[in-house]
């Protein structure tokens, strides 16, 4: 599977209040992880693709820094 159509997977980003956002991933292919949990590589791709839908066009980032406290499984859906 290409990135491209992995990405395309990602829900639209639904407001849950004024500082959350919830976007949803229905899972990634078990080449995409190692055992039971997703590459980093793609688990921040998928956040950042998250990110740009709530955005706006006119911000760029400039930085972006990326923390992980836990596995994403790469067999249940993904909450990002």
């Amino acid at each position: 599977m290409h990135i491209d159509q992995l990405l395309a997977l990602t829900s639209e980003a639904s407001e849950q209040s004024a500082i959350l956002w919830q976007s949803t991933h229905p899972g990634l292919p078990s080449n995409w992880g190692q055992g039971r949990t997703a590459f980093g590589g793609i688990t921040a791709g998928l956040i950042y693709h998250a990110l740009n839908q709530v955005v706006d066009n006119d911000r760029s980032i400039r930085a972006y820094h990326v923390n992980f406290i836990g596995p994403v499984s790469v067999y249940k859906p993904a909450l990002v």
